[in-house]
């Protein structure tokens, strides 16, 4: 039996695959290279998550001692780490209240910062009032944040929930006009007449700009100055004006037909109020000729 054996070529060492050096060589090189690599892509990660609390700290105000920094790196590396890198945003836009915040409503606080993340330094200060808030009625609560710090608590007290929604595209400066203004109604009544009638209005501003924030803020709002400001601002007052100098009998006519309704009103009211004295005089004019007749009889 003839038995094959590697023999080296001349001058080559014993027990050496031919190419054995370069193949090593390059081994080796790969291997540092993964390990660059390696080293490479945790490096930016790392310095995301300083930079991302480095802006956290400055949006609170804070500088932070280098444990404390260490803390808070690791808590924001948690955080991508369960729910993605975006959430180093939230954090830095936010400031540090968002990771006391976070632990104290969990999801539900992240949840609502990733959806509306403009809406972020708002949630960090006011989570405790804005997340369930924002539960019940949706992120359109943390939309009018964003537009107006501390609207929507203060649109939920004064119109209810509904004004929420109503009032989602309403510009920013009219928001604080709207709430300070139905703050000053006479009544409930009149604080809801004046939302009705802010959304009835070709141009809600123009309704608000109409009322005399002065006489309300002295004496506060009724529905007249309401409905006068409405008419105004839908050019009605100037439309009757112009009538009632160019066609006097055109304007007799439109007035009546706009105090139609008032005047029916006071004509069923006189009705309700006289109706009781017309059934007393009635019974009263029944026991008269019943006592007469009594006085005459033999």
């Amino acid at each position: 039996m003839r038995v094959f054996t590697h023999r080296p070529p001349p001058g080559r060492p014993g027990g050496s695959p031919a190419g054995w050096p370069r193949r090593a060589a390059a081994a080796l090189l790969l291997a540092a290279g993964l390990g660059l690599t390696t080293t490479g892509q945790a490096a930016p990660a790392a310095k995301i998550i300083g930079e991302a609390i480095e802006q956290a700290a400055k949006r609170s105000g804070k500088t932070l001692a280098p444990a404390a920094r260490q803390a808070a790196s690791q808590t924001a590396k948690n955080l991508a780490t369960q729910y993605g890198d975006d959430i180093l945003k939230v954090v830095a836009d936010g400031g540090l209240e968002t990771l006391t915040q976070g632990v104290k409503h969990g999801d539900d606080f992240w949840r609502l910062a990733r959806l509306r993340p403009a809406a972020a330094r708002a949630l960090a200060l006011h989570a405790d009032d804005l997340v369930p808030l924002a539960k019940r009625l949706g992120p359109t609560v943390l939309d009018l944040e964003v537009k107006a710090p501390g609207i929507s608590r203060r649109l939920v007290a004064t119109f209810g929930d509904d004004a929420v929604q109503r009032l989602a595209q309403a510009p920013a400066a009219d928001l604080p006009k709207l709430v300070g203004y139905a703050q000053k109604a006479d009544s409930p009544a009149t604080a809801k007449l004046l939302l009705d009638y802010y959304q009835k209005a070709p141009s809600g501003t123009a309704f608000l700009d109409h009322l005399s924030w002065k006489h309300i803020m002295s004496g506060g709002l009724s529905a007249a100055a309401v409905i006068a400001a409405f008419q105004v601002s839908t050019g009605v007052r100037d439309g009757l004006v112009t009538t009632a100098e160019n066609s006097p009998e055109t304007f007799a006519r439109t007035v009546d037909r706009l105090t139609a309704p008032v005047r029916i009103g006071l004509y069923a009211l006189l009705a309700l109020l006289l109706l009781p004295l017309a059934g007393w005089s009635w019974r009263r004019f029944r026991r008269h000729p019943r006592q007469n007749d009594d006085t005459t009889a033999p």
